[in-house]
């Protein structure tokens, strides 16, 4: 551990790996990079927008049988919404990223350059790497901005630095490939988990989470809309992305206040079996409507609604209703087995495809931890 006075506001700063190359002072939100055994000042870190997240530095757990702390965040932004990627150091003085995005978690480790990559401009969702044994395939593939970082980081970042990941799924086994610093990837691997697998320790409780966002986690709050002056109704520090369901204008609440996005056309009022605000005890757990999506077969007439509820400790869940009933879905941690082009395996069950089709939103209304 290697302690020193910031040279900006003089209060203690804290390196605990070795192979950490700055950190960010609590205080003033100085960057500071390490040069030997001193730090050189490189100007401002923006604060980080708290989410529901109750991950922080100093949380604690257990992976691959090895107990790590959080010793760091950076928080990546893309055009439709942002993901923390929080900094993890193993007591055997490794360290790894455990990412944080919409109540999904994955842990990763530096496995190196990855030489047989392909190029980032070639990668498509669907599409295969093979390591380690096995076959991988393309998830998610996206370019984001650092807007904000806290703690300490193994590399210098701040705001405008731009991210170029492709993530892959095999099984519970995770992938990605982080194009950020060239054309030659860095491989992380790990798996997908949940919060209870890593054994977590010292999380943010709700209260800690009204003292940072201002209000309870899931706690209805009232904005006006930015267009019309209506009622919105959102979860601060749960979802930002807003719809407003009397005049359909898109807004961002990220910062507390509803900024337009875009004020599109006006629509009528969505109107809904569920509305939003309700709730309801499903499995146990009373859940909360926040949000909801009407949407459309493209090319034909068939319609259905989407709606997105909300736990405290359970995260989300999505209710589906269309004229074949009542459908409740959760995103899987775990990457289904692809059998044959139309077939899967899940859990021991094989899943063949019923229908293949293309749809789009027609109207939205409430909160979504995403860009709709």
């Amino acid at each position: 551990m290697f302690k020193l006075a910031c040279p900006s506001c003089g209060a203690e700063v804290v390196f605990r790996s070795a192979t950490s190359a700055m950190a960010v002072c609590e205080y003033c939100r100085s960057t500071l990079l390490r040069e030997g055994d001193a730090v050189r000042d490189a100007g401002k870190m923006a604060v980080v927008l708290e989410d529901y997240s109750p991950i922080r530095i100093t949380t604690s757990g257990m992976y691959a049988g090895q107990a790590f702390g959080v010793v760091g965040r950076i928080q990546l932004r893309y055009e439709d919404g942002f993901w923390n990627e929080w900094y993890i150091l193993f007591d055997d003085g490794s360290a790894g990223w455990l990412s944080d995005a919409s109540g999904q978690y994955a842990v990763t480790l530096d496995t190196g350059l990855a030489d047989d990559a392909p190029p980032f401009g070639q990668i498509v969702p669907g599409g295969q790497y093979t390591w380690d044994g096995a076959t991988f395939t393309a998830s998610d593939l996206r370019t984001a901005r650092c807007i904000a970082g806290e703690g300490e980081l193994p590399f210098q970042v701040g705001p405008g630095w731009q991210a170029k990941v492709a993530d892959y799924r095999q099984g519970v086994r995770f992938l990605t490939l982080d194009y950020s610093e060239g054309a030659r990837p860095r491989r992380y691997a790990g798996k997908a988990v949940g919060l209870g697998d890593l054994r977590c320790q010292l999380l943010r409780t709700p209260e800690e989470i009204a003292g940072s966002a201002g209000r309870l986690k899931g706690k209805a709050a009232i904005l006006a809309c930015p267009a019309c002056g209506g009622a919105i109704t959102w979860r601060p520090a749960v979802a930002a992305h807003l719809h407003c369901p009397a005049c359909g204008t898109e807004s961002d609440a990220t910062t507390g206040t509803a900024e337009v996005m875009d004020a599109g056309r006006r629509e009528a009022r969505l109107v809904t079996t569920l509305s939003l605000g309700e709730e309801a005890s499903i499995d146990g757990k009373i859940w909360t409507l926040i949000g909801l999506m009407k949407c459309q077969e493209v090319g034909e007439a068939e319609e259905w609604i989407e709606y997105l509820l909300f736990n405290e400790t359970a995260g989300f869940l999505w209710l589906v209703e269309s004229s074949a009933g009542w459908d409740k879905v959760r995103v899987l941690d775990t990457w289904p087995e692809s059998v044959s082009s139309s077939a899967v395996r899940y859990e021991g069950a094989a899943y063949t495809r019923m229908q293949a089709y293309t749809s789009r939103v027609v109207q939205g209304a409430g909160a979504f931890t995403w860009r709709v």
